[in-house]
């Protein structure tokens, strides 16, 4: 149940990152959508990334991913892309998986949610968590703007 509550919250929570007018108008799109299944692998391996940057403290990368306005909700609370690079310097990730299963809902042509499992390794025994991520669309490059954790 708890999962479950946990998307919810994380769908609400993107209304109001879109409300906010994070999501890019349509009419600027660059490319064709990608069908679901195609779209879930490329999300998937851009997650994927994301979390290598952590671990490998690559902020760049952390940047490009996220943008500029994304942010990430985790244990220690909300925080903007400038603080998540901030803090990588001060915790350890280590090994990663995504999945096995992983949930994409479209929200818009340009706006789709992704949910999936998460088991992070950090010095300490490995964690699970429901992660939940919402991606936008901006000239053709799809751009994790909102993550968060659920335990």
């Amino acid at each position: 149940m708890k999962r479950v509550q946990g998307f919810v919250l994380s769908t609400v929570l993107f209304v109001l990152v879109a409300l906010a007018g994070i999501a890019t108008p349509s009419s600027v799109r660059a490319q064709e959508p990608m069908d679901d299944d195609a779209l879930r692998e490329h999300l998937v391996e851009q997650e994927r990334q994301f979390f290598g940057a952590l671990r490998d403290r690559d902020a760049a990368l952390v940047r490009k991913l996220s943008g500029d306005d994304g942010f990430y909700i985790h244990p220690p609370g909300i925080h903007s892309v400038d603080r998540i690079i901030e803090d990588m310097t001060t915790y350890e990730v280590g090994e990663f998986s995504l999945g096995p299963q992983v949930h994409l809902q479209r929200l818009d042509e340009d706006v789709v949610a992704l949910a999936y499992d998460l088991t992070i390794g950090w010095p300490t025994p490995s964690v699970d968590w429901l992660m939940t991520a919402v991606y936008v669309n901006r000239d053709g490059e799809w751009v994790g703007v909102y993550r968060a954790e659920t335990r």
